[in-house]
């Protein structure tokens, strides 16, 4: 038996990102589109972008804000920034 890297799931990239939004931009712009084609267009562009986020190549963006702008990305705008951990309580 080897001990080779497991495998594990295959991620997405921002192409795939990209074409996941333009097709729920799409449905948006189709007059014959059904609220159940922009909820499924929308559900899956945001398991796509939920994906994406656990790539390493997401986490080395996060400290490289000039590859966002590169990208004409805005990570607030577009709703991808992580949220950021509540601060504790302070005791009183």
């Amino acid at each position: 038996m080897s001990a080779g890297r497991a495998a594990g799931p295959r991620l997405p990239s921002i192409a795939q990102v990209n074409r996941a939004t333009a097709q729920t931009s799409a449905v948006l712009a189709d007059p014959d589109a059904t609220l159940g084609d922009l909820y499924r267009a929308a559900e899956n562009e945001a398991a796509t972008v939920d994906a994406y986020q656990h790539t390493t190549r997401w986490q080395a963006n996060l400290d490289h804000p000039e590859a966002w702008s590169r990208a004409g990305l805005d990570a607030r705008r577009d709703g991808l920034e992580p949220e950021a951990e509540a601060e504790p309580e302070a005791a009183i």
